[in-house]
């Protein structure tokens, strides 16, 4: 598989955490490839990553998912 960038590869890090039960990991892969990818891609990982802080009622959910929408405010998160 061939990734565009080292953010893309992170954020491909982090599904595959998150299919692992790596939860905590896998929000932390999504929160560090975002702010280095397109607004769509962007709005995915950060919804992710809110998803994962929520799940495990963890802080800093509420800001990624309002991070999500702001990158991508027409996308399905």
């Amino acid at each position: 598989m061939a990734f565009k960038n080292e953010a893309d590869e992170i954020r491909t890090l982090g599904k595959v955490l998150e299919t692992k039960g790596q939860l905590d990991s896998a929000a932390d892969a999504y929160n560090a490839a975002a702010p280095k990818l397109p607004p769509k891609s962007r709005g995915e990982a950060l919804a992710r990553a809110a998803l994962l802080l929520d799940l495990r009622g963890l802080e800093g959910a509420a800001a990624a998912a309002e991070a999500a929408l702001a990158a991508d405010p027409e996308g399905v998160w």
